[in-house]
């Protein structure tokens, strides 16, 4: 009986201890649970980001595309303005050279009359400028951008007979002093 007792003694250890050990592992399966449960959360939040970021990545590739259209669109159009300008510089270059208007002109003026004048129809081109003004009509010859040239003209003019020829200036379409435009 001896035996027996132990025997049941035994037995009762083991199923006592089966049973704490049986609510370890019930409390250690419902933890797991709670694990599995918390890892699926983490799985999904994570997915929903990874979601969110190759959105945000596709967003921000099409933003540097667009960006790169916009610099080619700029690249182009600054070239196309720049050669616009430079063509306009060049036309306003060809307007100021063949313009009164615009910059220093020297003549060469081969008389001032006050009693005869020649009719301005007469003036056909802007080798023979005819000038009125104070009662005196102004003849001139010539139209050059240096004064070399007009010193040139001028000495071919004495050399032919016209001892008073003189060099006359223009600046921006008015007359003005030679000295104003000559510096010695």
């Amino acid at each position: 009986m001896k035996n027996l007792y132990l025997l049941a003694f035994l037995l009762l250890a083991v199923f006592i201890s089966s049973c704490s050990t049986s609510k370890e592992m019930e409390a250690q399966q419902l933890e797991m649970k709670k694990m599995h449960s918390e890892l699926k959360d983490v799985k999904r939040d994570l997915e929903r980001c990874t979601e969110r970021n190759n959105s945000m990545d596709s967003e921000t590739n099409k933003y540097r595309e667009a960006a790169e259209e916009k610099r080619t669109e700029n690249h182009n159009l600054t070239q196309e303005l720049q050669y616009t300008q430079e063509q306009l510089a060049s036309m306003t270059r060809q307007m100021q050279e063949a313009s009164d208007d615009y910059g220093v002109w020297f003549r060469v003026q081969i008389g001032a009359y006050g009693d005869r004048s020649i009719d301005q129809d007469l003036k056909t081109t802007d080798e023979m400028e005819l000038e009125n003004n104070d009662d005196l009509q102004k003849v001139s010859l010539g139209r050059f951008r240096t004064y070399d040239d007009a010193k040139r003209l001028q000495n071919q003019l004495k050399g032919m007979g016209l001892n008073d020829a003189w060099i006359v200036t223009y600046q921006d379409g008015k007359r003005v002093p030679i000295e104003s435009v000559i510096k010695n």
